[in-house]
């Protein structure tokens, strides 16, 4: 036999990752279909669901009636670029002015090519990977951050409402008698 296969999608920005693979072998009876995740499948055509982020090479097994066996791999053929972009902030409230520094989890930030930092007050986008910001009006705020990885994922996370700022209180303070003895 002669093993090969080959897949219209390999790219994927999500799970789960639902991976599709045509069988191409000739002269062969039976297969086995690796996933690279350590899944597998003997069904003729593959059909594979990755429930996590990574890269990972396929390979299939193709048997002849009289038992001779052709193997193909194909090296870190499918990519499911999935980072958590579920950021959080040093200060979720506070009063005016209030600094507070945004961060993703340290994991994901190896695969983000892009950042695009919304800190719905108005203010300029961010595109530092941990913006410090300083929030300058009384109010609520939500927040949105939009990534591109570097496989040309585009995702985008809003926490609605994050950030809290008011005004500093101002104490007043009274006395009775008001004269001295």
């Amino acid at each position: 036999p002669v093993a090969d296969f080959s897949t219209a999608v390999t790219a994927f920005c999500d799970t789960p990752a639902n991976a599709t693979f045509q069988n191409l072998s000739q002269q062969s009876s039976a297969w086995k279909w690796r996933f690279g995740d350590g899944d597998s499948s003997t069904l003729e055509q593959g059909s594979h669901t990755y429930l996590a982020a990574g890269t990972y090479s396929v390979t299939l097994e193709a048997v002849s009636d009289k038992g001779c066996v052709d193997s193909v791999t194909k090296k870190d053929l499918i990519k499911v670029d999935a980072p958590d972009i579920r950021f959080k902030a040093s200060n979720g409230y506070g009063c005016v002015p209030l600094n507070t520094t945004f961060s993703i989890p340290a994991a994901s930030q190896a695969d983000i090519a892009s950042y695009a930092w919304d800190f719905g007050d108005g203010s300029a986008v961010s595109t530092q990977a941990s913006p410090t910001h300083n929030y300058s009006t009384e109010s609520s705020f939500s927040v949105t951050l939009q990534v591109v990885t570097k496989s040309g994922c585009k995702l985008s996370f809003t926490r609605a409402n994050y950030i809290n700022t008011g005004a500093k209180p101002t104490a007043k303070v009274t006395a009775t008698p008001t004269d001295a003895c």
